[in-house]
């Protein structure tokens, strides 16, 4: 493997790292957030189940979680371009990734 294409590698396995890192406390704060709010409505009058909290919260904070990976991406793709020295364009994992 040549010098740059290796570069690549790590860069890309940095900005997915840095991704997976961001989503997954994204997602626990959110959800945690979420279902304390909707456990307060519960015991402010609002009768809501606690698998209803439970489903809803973890949906919603899914949504958030993404929101936030998306939003925090191009930051880790410049941080992980001038760390290993190569272009931005050649990190952009929104051409391969589904979310």
């Amino acid at each position: 493997m040549d010098e740059e294409f290796q570069k690549e590698l790590l860069a890309m396995q940095e900005v997915g790292r840095d991704r997976s890192r961001a989503r997954g406390v994204a997602f626990g704060l959110a959800w945690a957030g979420i279902a304390a709010l909707m456990i307060a409505m519960r015991y402010g009058g609002i009768r809501i189940g606690v698998i209803y909290i439970g489903v809803i919260s973890a949906s919603i904070a899914g949504g958030v979680a993404v929101a936030v990976t998306k939003a925090l991406t191009p930051k880790y793709i410049a941080r992980a371009a001038q760390k290993h020295g190569i272009s931005e364009e050649k990190l952009r994992p929104d051409k391969y990734l589904v979310d």
